[in-house]
């Protein structure tokens, strides 16, 4: 047997499984007969680990994909799904929110990544996802620690997914030497770390140590939108985190993310969202877990 040495390869996996780190937000179980769906707008990262029957699921505006019992569909960054069962079927779901040490790796993934045949490919994983809504701490019985321990599984599991989308060949040419520069990764994990922050390319070009134009061209090259385009969306992105919590106003979210005043916010989340953020909580509201 030949041995391919391919460890520059290896390292750089290595390094951006080692960026992905996630803190558990929620962890449910899910029953739905044929023919009855759920749906969720704007829901957290996460996974959903299909444990019997069939399914069809849809992301965003994509078509269909079917799923079956020991499949996984990981969702890298805020999503909106709808999954209707074929057949009586049953999974665990799994909200989680990533670390900002793990943005680079997290923005170059696509929006969600299915993996068929999961519990065959991982089966030493199965048990843990089944004991993550048991683990989460959700009553009076659970255990010291259980939230953390879960956080921990939820970075385990979400890090095989993405190795096995990797070794399956889904990975777009390039994805490592997007994940593995460390110039442009250190300026996009010190702009998530201060969104309020009246960041400039100048500011982040100073953070990655590089020229303003060399930076320019390469976070363009990198992340596919200029550095101004992608703060814009990364602000709104953690807007529709702050919004789906109803008792943080919109005059709070307007400050923390560095608008000038609300008006200023609303205008730039209509630009994105088509919508008001008061009219997008009041829709996501109306829509969460609304089962069809």
């Amino acid at each position: 047997m030949t041995v391919v040495n391919d460890t520059p390869r290896r390292q750089a996996v290595n390094r951006a499984l080692s960026a992905l780190e996630w803190t558990l937000v929620e962890s449910d179980r899910v029953e739905l007969d044929a023919g009855n769906a759920i749906e969720r707008s704007d829901g957290p990262a996460g996974f959903i680990f299909v444990t019997t029957g069939v399914a069809t699921l849809w992301v965003g505006d994509r078509d269909g994909i079917e799923v079956a019992a020991g499949d996984l569909v990981f969702f890298p960054r805020v999503h909106r799904y709808r999954i209707r069962a074929q057949a009586r079927s049953s999974a665990v779901r799994v909200s989680m929110v990533p670390a900002v040490s793990g943005r680079t790796t997290v923005d170059t993934l696509p929006a969600a990544m299915v993996v068929h045949r999961f519990s065959h490919h991982e089966p030493q994983v199965i048990a843990l996802i089944e004991g993550m809504r048991a683990g989460w701490a959700s009553s009076d019985s659970a255990r010291l620690g259980d939230s953390v321990i879960c956080s921990r599984i939820g970075t385990m599991v979400a890090s095989v997914a993405v190795r096995r989308w990797f070794e399956l060949g889904c990975a777009e040419a390039g994805w490592l030497r997007q994940v593995q520069d460390p110039h442009i990764s250190r300026a996009v994990d010190e702009l998530h770390r201060d969104l309020g922050r009246a960041w400039t390319v100048d500011d982040l070009a100073r953070v990655a140590a590089m020229s303003r134009s060399a930076f320019a061209v390469r976070f363009r090259d990198l992340l596919g939108r200029p550095p101004v385009a992608y703060l814009a969306a990364a602000r709104i992105e953690l807007a529709k985190q702050m919004l789906a919590h109803d008792h943080v106003t919109v005059t709070e979210i307007s400050r923390r993310l560095g608008y000038g005043s609300d008006a200023g916010f609303s205008r730039a989340f209509q630009r994105h969202e088509g919508a008001s953020p008061a009219r997008w909580r009041a829709a996501r509201r109306q829509s969460r877990d609304h089962l069809v």
